[in-house]
């Protein structure tokens, strides 16, 4: 994930991008997420507080 965005803001960014029909590796590299980040997000979890 890119360090200018909130993890809260990427992880809506992952859901919208999926709604609209993107494959989980393309949500990967668009957002520069691991597979498991995707996952988390794409799994309705919030992240984890620092």
């Amino acid at each position: 994930m890119g360090s200018s965005q909130s993890k809260v803001k990427s992880y809506a960014a992952i859901r919208r991008d999926h709604q609209m029909g993107m494959s989980l590796r393309a949500l990967q590299r668009t957002h520069n997420a691991t597979w498991w980040t995707v996952r988390r997000a794409l799994d309705g979890q919030r992240p984890e507080p620092r």
